[in-house]
């Protein structure tokens, strides 16, 4: 049987239930990676205010942007605007 602390998670949503949950999965030892909001831009202001550097998965989005916008290019073999 794995212990609790072989365990990983990740939080959905940026909310005031999101860094409960966080919370709530720390305490017995469970290793948060990040969460994940709506957005880039709120999950990186939203996540954990008291720690600027947890994990948000911003970059994360911001890569699966450029793919999408590269796939979306070579089928329609043409540039394609890449959104900010």
């Amino acid at each position: 049987m794995r212990d609790v602390t072989d365990l990983r998670a990740s939080v959905v949503g940026t909310g005031f239930i999101g860094v409960v949950h966080v919370d709530a999965l720390r305490r017995p030892g469970v290793q948060v990676l990040g969460v994940v909001g709506s957005s880039p831009e709120r999950a990186l202001t939203r996540a954990m205010p008291d720690e600027p550097d947890f994990p948000s998965f911003a970059d994360g989005h911001r890569a699966n942007v450029l793919g999408d916008a590269v796939a979306a290019s070579a089928r329609d073999r043409q540039w394609v605007e890449v959104p900010a």
